[in-house]
Protein backbone atom coordinates (compact mmCIF):
# COMPACT_ATOMS: atom_id res chain seq x y z
CA UNK A 1 0.00 0.00 0.00
CA UNK A 2 2.71 2.76 0.93
CA UNK A 3 5.02 1.76 -2.73
CA UNK A 4 1.44 2.52 -4.39
CA UNK A 5 0.57 5.47 -2.53
CA UNK A 6 4.07 6.98 -3.64
CA UNK A 7 3.75 5.70 -7.01
CA UNK A 8 0.06 7.34 -7.02
CA UNK A 9 2.07 10.77 -5.83
CA UNK A 10 4.71 10.81 -8.20
CA UNK A 11 2.04 10.32 -10.90
CA UNK A 12 0.19 13.22 -9.78
CA UNK A 13 2.90 15.46 -9.74
CA UNK A 14 4.14 14.19 -13.12
CA UNK A 15 1.28 14.97 -14.35
CA UNK A 16 0.84 18.18 -13.13
CA UNK A 17 4.57 19.55 -14.60
CA UNK A 18 3.43 17.41 -17.99
CA UNK A 19 0.08 20.09 -17.79
CA UNK A 20 1.66 22.83 -16.70
CA UNK A 21 4.20 22.70 -19.74
CA UNK A 22 1.71 21.78 -22.15
CA UNK A 23 -0.36 25.29 -21.16
CA UNK A 24 3.29 26.76 -20.61
CA UNK A 25 2.00 27.57 -17.03
CA UNK A 26 4.89 29.71 -15.22
CA UNK A 27 5.90 28.14 -11.82
CA UNK A 28 5.36 29.75 -8.89
CA UNK A 29 7.90 30.83 -6.42
CA UNK A 30 7.28 27.66 -3.95
CA UNK A 31 8.08 25.96 -7.29
CA UNK A 32 11.04 27.24 -7.90
CA UNK A 33 12.06 27.21 -3.83
CA UNK A 34 11.28 23.56 -3.98
CA UNK A 35 13.65 23.16 -7.31
CA UNK A 36 16.27 24.88 -5.85
CA UNK A 37 16.81 23.04 -2.67
CA UNK A 38 19.18 20.57 -4.09
CA UNK A 39 21.88 23.35 -4.59
CA UNK A 40 22.19 24.43 -1.50
CA UNK A 41 25.09 22.98 -0.15
CA UNK A 42 26.31 24.48 2.43
CA UNK A 43 24.86 25.98 6.22
CA UNK A 44 25.01 29.43 4.73
CA UNK A 45 22.83 28.84 1.92
CA UNK A 46 20.29 26.28 4.15
CA UNK A 47 19.64 29.41 6.57
CA UNK A 48 18.94 31.78 3.53
CA UNK A 49 16.51 29.00 2.20
CA UNK A 50 14.62 28.81 5.78
CA UNK A 51 14.42 33.26 5.57
CA UNK A 52 12.94 32.61 1.97
CA UNK A 53 10.26 30.41 2.92
CA UNK A 54 9.07 32.18 5.59
CA UNK A 55 7.74 34.66 3.09
CA UNK A 56 5.99 32.10 1.40
CA UNK A 57 4.62 30.04 4.27
CA UNK A 58 1.11 28.28 4.39
CA UNK A 59 -0.57 25.36 5.06
CA UNK A 60 -0.40 23.87 1.25
CA UNK A 61 3.28 25.40 1.09
CA UNK A 62 4.41 23.85 4.13
CA UNK A 63 2.76 19.81 3.03
CA UNK A 64 5.27 20.15 -0.20
CA UNK A 65 8.34 21.26 2.07
CA UNK A 66 7.81 18.32 4.19
CA UNK A 67 7.23 15.68 1.41
CA UNK A 68 10.82 17.68 -1.11
CA UNK A 69 12.33 16.97 2.19
CA UNK A 70 11.03 13.41 2.46
CA UNK A 71 11.84 12.42 -0.82
CA UNK A 72 16.01 13.39 -1.02
CA UNK A 73 17.19 11.38 -3.76
CA UNK A 74 19.28 8.25 -2.03
CA UNK A 75 22.17 8.72 -4.24
CA UNK A 76 22.86 12.16 -2.23
CA UNK A 77 23.36 11.63 1.31
CA UNK A 78 25.80 14.97 1.34
CA UNK A 79 22.05 16.61 1.35
CA UNK A 80 20.51 14.96 4.60
CA UNK A 81 22.34 17.12 7.35
CA UNK A 82 21.23 20.27 5.35
CA UNK A 83 17.50 19.19 5.01
CA UNK A 84 17.40 18.43 8.94
CA UNK A 85 18.66 21.91 9.25
CA UNK A 86 15.74 23.42 7.59
CA UNK A 87 13.83 21.24 8.87
CA UNK A 88 14.83 22.26 12.29
CA UNK A 89 15.17 25.44 11.74
CA UNK A 90 11.81 25.92 10.14
CA UNK A 91 10.39 24.01 13.31
CA UNK A 92 11.14 26.94 15.70
CA UNK A 93 7.95 28.86 13.91
CA UNK A 94 6.16 25.57 12.18
CA UNK A 95 6.08 22.55 14.61
CA UNK A 96 4.10 21.05 11.73
CA UNK A 97 7.06 20.70 9.52
CA UNK A 98 8.93 18.79 11.90
CA UNK A 99 6.25 16.49 13.45
CA UNK A 100 5.11 15.95 9.44
CA UNK A 101 8.82 14.82 8.69
CA UNK A 102 9.36 12.56 11.67
CA UNK A 103 5.90 10.52 10.91
CA UNK A 104 7.24 9.95 7.43
CA UNK A 105 9.89 8.83 7.86
CA UNK A 106 9.27 6.84 10.53
CA UNK A 107 6.36 4.95 8.49
CA UNK A 108 8.79 4.22 6.07
CA UNK A 109 10.58 2.68 8.51
CA UNK A 110 8.15 0.35 9.45
CA UNK A 111 7.08 -0.66 6.32
CA UNK A 112 10.86 -1.45 5.47
CA UNK A 113 11.25 -3.66 8.40
CA UNK A 114 7.71 -5.34 7.27
CA UNK A 115 9.02 -6.55 3.70
CA UNK A 116 11.50 -8.29 4.94
CA UNK A 117 13.49 -9.12 1.62
CA UNK A 118 16.62 -8.02 0.98
CA UNK A 119 16.33 -5.07 -1.83
CA UNK A 120 16.22 -1.12 -1.41
CA UNK A 121 19.30 -1.00 0.76
CA UNK A 122 20.08 2.56 -0.27
CA UNK A 123 16.74 3.61 0.96
CA UNK A 124 17.01 1.61 4.09
CA UNK A 125 20.28 3.80 4.88
CA UNK A 126 19.01 6.95 3.63
CA UNK A 127 15.93 6.85 6.11
CA UNK A 128 18.01 5.88 9.17
CA UNK A 129 20.50 8.42 8.62
CA UNK A 130 17.83 11.07 8.36
CA UNK A 131 16.62 9.68 11.46
CA UNK A 132 19.42 10.09 13.15
CA UNK A 133 20.76 13.78 11.90
CA UNK A 134 16.85 14.76 13.53
CA UNK A 135 17.64 13.03 17.05
CA UNK A 136 21.12 15.22 16.58
CA UNK A 137 19.01 18.32 16.03
CA UNK A 138 16.33 17.45 18.66
CA UNK A 139 13.63 17.45 16.27
CA UNK A 140 13.28 13.39 16.94
CA UNK A 141 13.27 11.75 20.60
CA UNK A 142 15.85 9.27 21.54
CA UNK A 143 13.23 7.09 21.92
CA UNK A 144 12.77 7.15 18.15
CA UNK A 145 16.27 6.04 17.63
CA UNK A 146 16.06 3.43 20.40
CA UNK A 147 13.46 1.58 18.95
CA UNK A 148 14.48 1.75 15.15
CA UNK A 149 18.15 0.30 17.22
CA UNK A 150 16.09 -2.36 18.81
CA UNK A 151 13.97 -3.28 15.92
CA UNK A 152 17.11 -4.09 13.99
CA UNK A 153 18.68 -6.20 17.17
CA UNK A 154 15.63 -8.41 17.42
CA UNK A 155 16.35 -9.62 13.69
CA UNK A 156 20.50 -8.95 13.32
CA UNK A 157 20.97 -10.35 10.01
CA UNK A 158 21.46 -8.96 6.39
CA UNK A 159 20.42 -5.42 6.00
CA UNK A 160 19.75 -5.08 9.58
CA UNK A 161 23.34 -5.06 10.62
CA UNK A 162 23.92 -2.52 8.21
CA UNK A 163 20.61 -0.22 9.07
CA UNK A 164 21.69 -0.11 12.95
CA UNK A 165 25.57 0.61 11.97
CA UNK A 166 24.15 3.48 10.01
CA UNK A 167 21.79 4.86 13.06
CA UNK A 168 24.72 4.36 15.15
CA UNK A 169 27.60 6.07 12.71
CA UNK A 170 24.87 9.18 12.56
CA UNK A 171 23.76 9.75 16.41
CA UNK A 172 25.60 6.94 18.00
CA UNK A 173 28.13 9.57 19.60
CA UNK A 174 25.60 11.81 20.60
CA UNK A 175 23.41 9.97 22.65
CA UNK A 176 26.35 8.07 24.25
CA UNK A 177 27.78 11.45 25.44
CA UNK A 178 24.79 13.04 26.40
CA UNK A 179 24.06 12.13 30.27
CA UNK A 180 20.29 11.70 30.26
CA UNK A 181 20.76 9.04 26.78
CA UNK A 182 24.19 7.23 27.86
CA UNK A 183 23.02 4.39 30.12
CA UNK A 184 20.28 3.00 27.52
CA UNK A 185 22.77 3.72 24.72
CA UNK A 186 25.62 1.72 26.28
CA UNK A 187 23.35 -1.16 27.05
CA UNK A 188 22.15 -1.25 23.31
CA UNK A 189 26.18 -1.00 22.73
CA UNK A 190 26.84 -4.06 24.86
CA UNK A 191 24.39 -6.43 23.21
CA UNK A 192 25.17 -5.38 19.83
CA UNK A 193 28.77 -6.33 20.75
CA UNK A 194 27.66 -9.66 21.96
CA UNK A 195 25.24 -10.66 19.22
CA UNK A 196 28.56 -10.08 16.71
CA UNK A 197 30.55 -12.78 19.13
CA UNK A 198 27.50 -15.03 19.18
CA UNK A 199 26.78 -14.80 15.19
CA UNK A 200 28.58 -15.75 12.40
CA UNK A 201 28.98 -12.67 10.48
CA UNK A 202 31.38 -12.16 7.17
CA UNK A 203 34.04 -10.01 7.58
CA UNK A 204 32.50 -7.10 6.28
CA UNK A 205 29.44 -7.17 8.75
CA UNK A 206 32.23 -7.60 11.51
CA UNK A 207 34.02 -4.44 10.40
CA UNK A 208 31.05 -2.15 10.02
CA UNK A 209 30.07 -3.30 13.92
CA UNK A 210 33.53 -2.51 14.99
CA UNK A 211 33.42 0.52 13.12
CA UNK A 212 30.28 1.89 14.66
CA UNK A 213 30.85 0.64 18.06
CA UNK A 214 34.17 2.00 18.62
CA UNK A 215 32.81 5.81 16.95
CA UNK A 216 30.37 5.71 19.83
CA UNK A 217 32.48 4.28 21.98
CA UNK A 218 36.20 4.94 21.69
CA UNK A 219 38.77 2.57 23.48
CA UNK A 220 40.25 3.86 26.76
CA UNK A 221 43.65 4.18 26.60
CA UNK A 222 46.76 6.86 27.76
CA UNK A 223 47.21 9.90 26.41
CA UNK A 224 50.18 10.60 24.67
CA UNK A 225 52.65 12.22 27.20
CA UNK A 226 53.87 15.44 25.30
CA UNK A 227 57.65 16.01 25.50
CA UNK A 228 58.89 19.13 27.41
CA UNK A 229 59.85 21.84 25.55
CA UNK A 230 62.71 24.50 26.08
CA UNK A 231 61.14 27.91 26.54
CA UNK A 232 63.77 29.90 24.93
CA UNK A 233 63.52 28.18 21.84
CA UNK A 234 59.57 28.37 22.26
CA UNK A 235 60.11 32.23 22.58
CA UNK A 236 62.45 32.27 19.93
CA UNK A 237 59.90 30.51 17.34
CA UNK A 238 57.26 33.24 18.87
CA UNK A 239 59.86 36.13 17.68
CA UNK A 240 60.06 34.47 14.58
CA UNK A 241 57.08 34.00 13.85
CA UNK A 242 54.74 36.09 15.40
CA UNK A 243 56.68 39.05 16.60
CA UNK A 244 59.21 40.19 13.33
CA UNK A 245 57.66 42.66 11.08
CA UNK A 246 59.22 45.64 9.07
CA UNK A 247 58.68 47.71 12.25
CA UNK A 248 60.07 45.21 15.21
CA UNK A 249 63.55 44.34 13.14
CA UNK A 250 65.23 46.24 15.74
CA UNK A 251 63.36 45.04 18.63
CA UNK A 252 63.86 41.67 17.33
CA UNK A 253 67.85 41.89 16.97
CA UNK A 254 68.01 43.72 20.10
CA UNK A 255 65.57 40.51 22.29
CA UNK A 256 68.03 37.40 20.83
CA UNK A 257 70.99 39.23 21.24
CA UNK A 258 70.68 38.48 24.55
CA UNK A 259 70.43 35.22 24.30
CA UNK A 260 72.90 32.53 25.76
CA UNK A 261 74.86 32.09 22.49
CA UNK A 262 76.86 29.32 23.36
CA UNK A 263 74.33 27.16 23.65
CA UNK A 264 71.39 28.01 21.18
CA UNK A 265 73.38 29.49 18.23
CA UNK A 266 73.36 25.83 16.60
CA UNK A 267 69.64 26.10 17.01
CA UNK A 268 68.94 29.83 16.03
CA UNK A 269 70.97 29.41 12.70
CA UNK A 270 68.62 26.41 12.07
CA UNK A 271 65.71 28.25 12.75
CA UNK A 272 66.76 31.38 10.12
CA UNK A 273 67.82 28.58 7.14
CA UNK A 274 64.63 26.14 7.30
CA UNK A 275 61.85 28.92 7.99
CA UNK A 276 59.31 26.71 8.92
CA UNK A 277 57.77 29.40 11.10
CA UNK A 278 58.39 32.73 8.92
CA UNK A 279 56.18 33.77 6.22
CA UNK A 280 57.49 35.18 2.86
CA UNK A 281 56.77 38.50 3.24
CA UNK A 282 58.87 38.55 6.58
CA UNK A 283 62.12 37.28 4.64
CA UNK A 284 63.52 40.34 3.63
CA UNK A 285 62.87 41.52 7.47
CA UNK A 286 64.60 37.76 8.82
CA UNK A 287 67.42 38.85 6.53
CA UNK A 288 68.17 42.47 8.43
CA UNK A 289 68.09 40.38 11.74
CA UNK A 290 70.36 38.54 10.53
CA UNK A 291 72.61 41.44 9.60
CA UNK A 292 71.75 42.81 13.19
CA UNK A 293 73.29 39.74 15.30
CA UNK A 294 76.39 39.92 12.84
CA UNK A 295 77.31 42.84 14.24
CA UNK A 296 76.78 41.52 17.69
CA UNK A 297 78.22 38.05 16.98
CA UNK A 298 80.39 37.09 13.78
CA UNK A 299 79.58 33.67 13.21
CA UNK A 300 76.27 34.18 13.03
CA UNK A 301 76.26 35.36 9.81
CA UNK A 302 79.04 33.76 8.42
CA UNK A 303 77.29 30.38 10.07
CA UNK A 304 74.18 31.12 8.06
CA UNK A 305 75.62 31.82 4.71
CA UNK A 306 77.45 28.48 4.89
CA UNK A 307 74.10 26.06 5.92
CA UNK A 308 72.44 28.01 3.29
CA UNK A 309 74.49 26.90 0.52
CA UNK A 310 75.05 23.91 1.84
CA UNK A 311 71.18 23.30 2.06
CA UNK A 312 70.26 24.61 -1.52
CA UNK A 313 72.95 22.27 -3.02
CA UNK A 314 71.60 19.65 -1.01
CA UNK A 315 68.28 20.66 -2.47
CA UNK A 316 69.70 20.39 -5.85
CA UNK A 317 70.59 16.66 -5.28
CA UNK A 318 67.25 15.13 -3.75
CA UNK A 319 65.32 17.71 -5.70
CA UNK A 320 62.18 16.36 -3.64
CA UNK A 321 58.88 18.43 -4.33
CA UNK A 322 58.28 18.60 -0.35
CA UNK A 323 61.02 21.38 -0.11
CA UNK A 324 60.23 23.26 -3.29
CA UNK A 325 58.55 26.17 -0.88
CA UNK A 326 61.39 25.81 1.43
CA UNK A 327 63.80 26.08 -1.35
CA UNK A 328 61.92 28.86 -2.91
CA UNK A 329 62.13 31.09 0.55
CA UNK A 330 65.75 30.20 0.97
CA UNK A 331 66.35 31.61 -2.93
CA UNK A 332 64.80 34.82 -1.48
CA UNK A 333 66.95 34.82 1.69
CA UNK A 334 69.99 34.65 -0.02
CA UNK A 335 69.41 37.29 -2.88
CA UNK A 336 68.19 39.52 0.70
CA UNK A 337 71.18 38.84 2.49
CA UNK A 338 73.33 40.39 -0.59
CA UNK A 339 71.53 42.94 -0.91
CA UNK A 340 72.33 43.94 2.88
CA UNK A 341 75.65 43.12 2.59
CA UNK A 342 76.38 45.45 -0.83
CA UNK A 343 74.43 48.46 0.31
CA UNK A 344 76.49 48.98 3.10
CA UNK A 345 79.95 50.42 2.83
CA UNK A 346 82.49 47.60 2.82
CA UNK A 347 83.79 48.50 6.38
CA UNK A 348 80.72 48.33 8.16
CA UNK A 349 79.07 44.92 6.14
CA UNK A 350 77.97 42.62 8.48
CA UNK A 351 78.99 39.14 6.76
CA UNK A 352 81.03 38.55 3.15
CA UNK A 353 78.72 37.83 0.86
CA UNK A 354 80.50 39.04 -2.67
CA UNK A 355 78.75 38.65 -6.27
CA UNK A 356 81.00 35.36 -6.68
CA UNK A 357 79.12 33.39 -4.39
CA UNK A 358 76.06 34.56 -5.80
CA UNK A 359 77.11 33.60 -8.97
CA UNK A 360 78.19 30.46 -8.71
CA UNK A 361 75.01 29.24 -6.75
CA UNK A 362 73.46 30.77 -10.10
CA UNK A 363 75.63 28.18 -12.55
CA UNK A 364 74.86 25.47 -9.73
CA UNK A 365 71.17 25.78 -10.46
CA UNK A 366 71.85 25.85 -14.56
CA UNK A 367 75.24 23.45 -14.57
CA UNK A 368 75.04 21.15 -11.62
CA UNK A 369 73.90 17.73 -12.24
CA UNK A 370 71.52 18.57 -15.15
CA UNK A 371 71.59 15.06 -16.44
CA UNK A 372 70.95 13.10 -12.95
CA UNK A 373 68.61 15.16 -11.16
CA UNK A 374 66.66 17.26 -12.98
CA UNK A 375 64.32 15.89 -15.31
CA UNK A 376 63.43 17.31 -18.38
CA UNK A 377 59.88 18.35 -17.66
CA UNK A 378 61.43 19.82 -14.30
CA UNK A 379 61.78 23.63 -14.36
CA UNK A 380 61.46 24.41 -10.94
CA UNK A 381 65.49 25.42 -11.14
CA UNK A 382 64.36 27.82 -13.12
CA UNK A 383 61.68 29.58 -10.82
CA UNK A 384 64.75 29.38 -8.34
CA UNK A 385 67.06 31.55 -10.86
CA UNK A 386 64.12 33.72 -11.32
CA UNK A 387 63.42 34.46 -7.33
CA UNK A 388 67.40 35.01 -6.79
CA UNK A 389 67.70 37.37 -9.84
CA UNK A 390 64.75 39.07 -9.27
CA UNK A 391 65.83 39.64 -5.76
CA UNK A 392 68.87 40.92 -6.02
CA UNK A 393 69.35 41.65 -9.85
CA UNK A 394 68.98 45.63 -9.50
CA UNK A 395 72.99 45.54 -8.27
CA UNK A 396 74.10 43.72 -11.82
CA UNK A 397 73.66 47.21 -14.09
CA UNK A 398 76.67 48.67 -14.21
CA UNK A 399 80.75 47.56 -14.85
CA UNK A 400 81.89 44.07 -14.87
CA UNK A 401 78.74 43.24 -13.07
CA UNK A 402 76.72 43.93 -16.09
CA UNK A 403 78.98 41.81 -18.39
CA UNK A 404 78.81 39.00 -15.62
CA UNK A 405 75.07 38.71 -15.17
CA UNK A 406 74.90 39.37 -19.00
CA UNK A 407 76.76 35.85 -19.79
CA UNK A 408 74.81 34.10 -17.31
CA UNK A 409 71.36 35.16 -18.86
CA UNK A 410 72.55 33.38 -21.99
CA UNK A 411 73.29 30.33 -20.35
CA UNK A 412 69.79 30.37 -18.40
CA UNK A 413 68.23 30.86 -22.23
CA UNK A 414 70.16 27.85 -23.03
CA UNK A 415 69.13 25.78 -19.92
CA UNK A 416 65.11 26.90 -19.93
CA UNK A 417 65.35 26.26 -23.98
CA UNK A 418 66.89 22.61 -23.51
CA UNK A 419 63.52 21.84 -21.67
CA UNK A 420 60.59 19.74 -23.30
CA UNK A 421 57.96 22.24 -22.77
CA UNK A 422 57.75 25.32 -20.89
CA UNK A 423 54.73 26.39 -18.87
CA UNK A 424 53.18 29.22 -18.49
CA UNK A 425 53.72 30.68 -15.24
CA UNK A 426 57.60 30.05 -16.09
CA UNK A 427 57.24 31.99 -18.99
CA UNK A 428 55.44 34.60 -16.71
CA UNK A 429 58.16 34.58 -14.27
CA UNK A 430 61.00 35.08 -16.83
CA UNK A 431 59.19 37.63 -18.79
CA UNK A 432 59.22 40.08 -15.22
CA UNK A 433 62.49 39.15 -14.52
CA UNK A 434 63.86 40.55 -17.53
CA UNK A 435 61.72 43.38 -17.68
CA UNK A 436 62.88 44.25 -13.79
CA UNK A 437 66.90 43.00 -14.72
CA UNK A 438 67.45 43.83 -18.72
CA UNK A 439 64.35 45.20 -20.30
CA UNK A 440 65.65 45.82 -23.26
CA UNK A 441 67.71 42.70 -24.25
CA UNK A 442 66.27 40.39 -26.82
CA UNK A 443 65.10 37.02 -25.85
CA UNK A 444 66.72 33.94 -27.59
CA UNK A 445 63.73 31.65 -28.73
CA UNK A 446 65.95 29.01 -30.58
CA UNK A 447 67.96 26.72 -28.62
CA UNK A 448 70.22 26.47 -31.43
CA UNK A 449 70.74 30.17 -31.55
CA UNK A 450 71.28 29.85 -27.51
CA UNK A 451 73.99 27.25 -28.37
CA UNK A 452 75.86 29.41 -31.06
CA UNK A 453 75.68 32.30 -28.49
CA UNK A 454 77.37 30.20 -25.55
CA UNK A 455 80.04 28.92 -27.74
CA UNK A 456 80.89 32.44 -28.84
CA UNK A 457 81.21 33.64 -25.58
CA UNK A 458 83.31 30.80 -24.27
CA UNK A 459 85.46 31.37 -27.46
CA UNK A 460 86.00 35.13 -26.47
CA UNK A 461 86.60 33.95 -22.78
CA UNK A 462 89.18 31.53 -23.97
CA UNK A 463 91.13 33.46 -26.20
CA UNK A 464 91.55 36.16 -23.52
CA UNK A 465 92.64 34.22 -20.60
CA UNK A 466 95.42 32.36 -23.32
CA UNK A 467 96.31 36.41 -23.80
CA UNK A 468 96.77 37.18 -20.13
CA UNK A 469 98.56 34.02 -19.81
CA UNK A 470 101.14 35.62 -22.73
CA UNK A 471 101.18 38.59 -20.99
CA UNK A 472 102.07 36.84 -17.70
CA UNK A 473 104.77 34.65 -19.04
CA UNK A 474 106.37 37.96 -20.81
CA UNK A 475 106.36 39.88 -17.69
CA UNK A 476 107.43 37.16 -15.39
CA UNK A 477 110.21 35.92 -18.20
CA UNK A 478 113.86 36.13 -16.19
CA UNK A 479 116.35 38.53 -17.77
CA UNK A 480 119.31 36.99 -19.59
CA UNK A 481 123.19 38.29 -19.15
CA UNK A 482 124.92 37.95 -22.20
CA UNK A 483 128.37 36.84 -22.37
CA UNK A 484 129.99 40.20 -23.40
CA UNK A 485 128.87 41.33 -20.13
CA UNK A 486 129.53 38.67 -18.18
CA UNK A 487 133.18 39.40 -19.24
CA UNK A 488 132.70 43.18 -18.53
CA UNK A 489 131.27 42.63 -14.62
CA UNK A 490 134.07 39.88 -14.32
CA UNK A 491 136.74 42.80 -15.69
CA UNK A 492 135.61 44.97 -13.39
CA UNK A 493 135.78 43.03 -10.64
CA UNK A 494 139.45 41.96 -11.57
CA UNK A 495 138.27 38.08 -10.57
CA UNK A 496 138.72 34.92 -12.40
CA UNK A 497 136.79 32.80 -13.57
CA UNK A 498 136.77 28.98 -12.32
CA UNK A 499 136.19 25.43 -14.16
CA UNK A 500 132.94 25.29 -11.87
CA UNK A 501 131.86 28.65 -12.49
CA UNK A 502 132.12 28.65 -16.30
CA UNK A 503 130.41 24.90 -16.31
CA UNK A 504 127.46 25.97 -13.69
CA UNK A 505 126.90 29.27 -16.18
CA UNK A 506 126.44 26.60 -19.65
CA UNK A 507 123.52 24.45 -17.73
CA UNK A 508 122.20 27.67 -16.79
CA UNK A 509 122.54 28.45 -20.54
CA UNK A 510 120.95 25.35 -21.84
CA UNK A 511 118.50 25.32 -19.57
CA UNK A 512 116.82 28.22 -20.64
CA UNK A 513 117.26 27.38 -23.77
CA UNK A 514 115.15 24.30 -23.22
CA UNK A 515 113.00 26.56 -21.38
CA UNK A 516 111.85 28.79 -24.48
CA UNK A 517 111.60 25.69 -26.82
CA UNK A 518 109.45 24.29 -24.25
CA UNK A 519 107.53 27.44 -24.14
CA UNK A 520 107.42 27.74 -27.94
CA UNK A 521 105.97 23.95 -28.61
CA UNK A 522 103.25 24.52 -25.57
CA UNK A 523 102.29 27.72 -27.59
CA UNK A 524 102.10 25.66 -31.20
CA UNK A 525 99.57 22.84 -29.48
CA UNK A 526 97.65 25.72 -27.69
CA UNK A 527 97.18 27.44 -31.65
CA UNK A 528 96.47 23.82 -33.28
CA UNK A 529 93.99 23.17 -30.72
CA UNK A 530 92.65 25.96 -31.14
CA UNK A 531 92.19 25.45 -34.98
CA UNK A 532 90.77 22.07 -34.44
CA UNK A 533 88.16 23.49 -32.12
CA UNK A 534 86.87 25.72 -34.85
CA UNK A 535 86.88 23.51 -37.55
CA UNK A 536 84.87 21.05 -35.45
CA UNK A 537 82.19 24.24 -34.66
Amino acid sequence: EREREREKEAEEESAAAAASADSKHVPSKLDLFLCSLSSRVNRDLVDKAAVEFCYLNNRGARKRLVRALYLVPRTELVLIPLYARLAATLARCMPDVGSGLVMKLEDEFRYQMRQRNQNNLETKIRNIRFIGELVKFKLCSAGVAWSCLKRCLDSFTHHNIDVACALLETCGRFLYRTPETRVRTNNLLTTMWKLKAAKTLDMRQVALIENAFYHCKPPEGSAIAAKPKDPVKEYIKHLLSRVLCKATVKEVVKRMGVLPWERYETYVVKRFVKMDHISYANIKHLAGVIAGLSRLCERVGVRCIDVLLESIRQGLIDNAPRHNQRRLMQMRLLGEMFNHCVSVPRSARPFVLGDAILFEVLYQLVMFRVRECDPPKDLFRARLVCTLVSTSGAHFEHGAAKHKMDAFLLYFQRYVLSKAFIPLDVEFMMADMFDEVRPRMQRITSLVEACEKVARLEETERRHSVGFKEEALVISAPVVVGAEDKEAAVGESGGETTDSEEDGAEEEDEEEAGGEEEEEAEEAGEEEAGEEEEEEE
